[in-house]
């Protein structure tokens, strides 16, 4: 799982959605989230049509490392209505 927007105030970040890109966006200049567009590209299918693009083109997007640490609340739970 890839944690997205971890800064000094939300330390745990954000759970990766499993249907969104895994690309990394700046949302302002000091925030950064991920990419809101759907999977289905790229290699392994993990990004989006632009993304993928940029990849084909040699320019490789902004990725988080996959990380074992637990996010505040996981995708899995808020689909479910949980969380």
């Amino acid at each position: 799982m890839r944690l997205y927007n971890r800064w000094a105030g939300n330390p745990k970040g954000t759970a990766e959605n499993p249907i969104r890109c895994v690309a990394q966006v700046q949302v302002t200049p000091f925030l950064s989230a991920q990419c809101q567009w759907k999977r289905g590209k790229g290699p392994g299918e993990r990004y989006c049509g632009t993304h993928a693009s940029m990849i084909a083109r040699g320019r490789l997007p902004d990725v988080p490392p996959l990380t074992k640490e637990r996010p505040s609340a996981t995708w899995a739970a808020r689909e479910c209505g949980g969380g």
